[in-house]
């Protein structure tokens, strides 16, 4: 039985569309939805190892810029993700969201087990298969790695 469906969004298009894949299947279900971010790369990492050498001026002055873009950033990814608990909502699903930071197929598995999902539900990037060798995929990793069932939204052929 499904109860909680995990749904890892990041911004696309593609993303919104596996949104609309979960509403639909917790409406059948009675299912909850966990709406996840994640954000990979912390401002803060970058200005860190970009300012390292630039002396202790030009490092806080960094460091400044970059908690000020961080929590822009989070503000920003806040929103977005209440807005999409709105959008379940207005259809009568109970939703909620969850932001993390980090490796986002790491961040997915993690979530999986602490708040006990029963389905994952997300897209596909359409990378190629060269690029994806190169680069990796979340979906992927998750597919590979998943104690529970997901449920891989592919993008549109663009013909």
């Amino acid at each position: 039985m499904i109860k909680k469906i995990l749904v890892p969004m990041d911004g696309s298009r593609q993303s919104a569309k596996a949104l609309e894949w979960a509403i639909d299947i917790a409406g059948k279900y009675h299912a909850s939805l966990l709406i996840l971010r994640v954000v990979t790369v912390s401002m803060l990492d970058t200005a860190w190892s970009t300012a390292v050498s630039g002396g202790p001026v030009i490092r806080k002055k960094y460091l400044e810029e970059a908690e000020l873009r961080d929590k822009r950033t989070m503000a920003a990814v806040r929103q977005y993700c209440a807005g999409q608990v709105k959008k379940a909502g207005d259809r009568g699903i109970k939703a909620a969201y969850c932001v993390k930071a980090g490796d986002p197929a790491e961040s997915i598995q993690t979530c999986t087990k602490q708040e006990d999902i029963d389905i994952i539900v997300m897209n596909s990037n359409g990378k190629g298969w060269l690029r994806r060798a190169i680069m990796g995929s979340v979906t992927e990793s998750v597919i590979r790695n998943s104690k529970v069932p997901v449920l891989v939204i592919r993008p549109e052929s663009r013909k």
